[in-house]
């Protein structure tokens, strides 16, 4: 984006802070968030810290008058969530979570369509996602063919071949931390498209699942009803 300046980045571990800061370009870096919008005149900060680590930095930045994206899930609280927008609400803010989802061509197209009434009234949405995530609860991590993978897809990317290592085996495998399994991490942008593409939120919600011997969630079955009269299934 040719109209923002990336002056400055936080990260605790200096050796990963160094690289990223190569490989982005990034004059100024910190190893404490707190010292970075104390000493860093800015306009706007991305928070993208494991799941547990948002609402602190996103308070902070919106007390200081900052912008604020984050990285989902926003938090892992309602109350928390709830009292972040009232914050970026009081202080004339922009707060919003990263779902990159909405800009791609292929969404922006369904919800181009959607609204025109090129495909008629939208009364239901179905969703169903399959996604193998076993590896982030168990010991071992990613087998080593699976992090080959990742590692590949990072040089690809302009990033270092070794940027994701051990990616599987960090804070993606503490439930806690996480705030649940996989439908608080990658079913979060499956809910947003839902909403978003029917332009409505939900009155009323029902949910299921099931942990199959996993200490997170592995199984989830959502239904929804929106403002609006849509039906929401995943």
């Amino acid at each position: 984006m040719p109209s923002v300046d990336l002056t400055a980045i936080c990260r605790r571990d200096p050796k990963r802070l160094a690289m990223a800061a190569q490989v982005f370009q990034i004059p100024h870096t910190y190893t404490d968030w707190r010292d970075m919008l104390d000493q860093e005149p800015l306009d706007a900060v991305i928070i993208s810290t494991p799941h547990d680590m948002h609402y602190e930095p996103a308070l902070a930045a919106l007390k200081k008058g900052l912008h604020v994206m984050v990285e989902k899930p926003m938090v892992l609280k309602s109350q928390q969530a709830w009292e972040l927008v009232d914050v970026a609400q009081a202080q004339e803010k922009l707060l919003m979570v990263a779902y990159p989802g909405r800009l791609e061509g292929l969404w922006k197209t369904v919800k181009e369509k959607i609204m025109s009434g090129a495909i008629g009234q939208l009364k239901q949405i179905n969703v169903a996602v399959s996604f193998y995530r076993r590896w982030f609860w168990g010991p071992l991590g990613f087998p080593a063919d699976v992090q080959l993978t990742v590692n590949q897809f990072a040089q690809k990317s302009g990033l270092p071949v070794h940027f994701f290592d051990g990616w599987g085996q960090t804070w993606h495998n503490d439930p806690a931390r996480m705030g649940g399994g996989s439908f608080m991490d990658t079913g979060t942008h499956y809910v947003d498209w839902m909403l978003w593409l029917a332009d409505a939120h939900a009155t009323e919600v029902s949910a299921m699942m099931n942990r199959d011997h996993s200490p997170a969630e592995c199984f989830v079955n959502v239904q929804a009803r929106l403002s609006n009269g849509v039906l929401c299934a995943m």
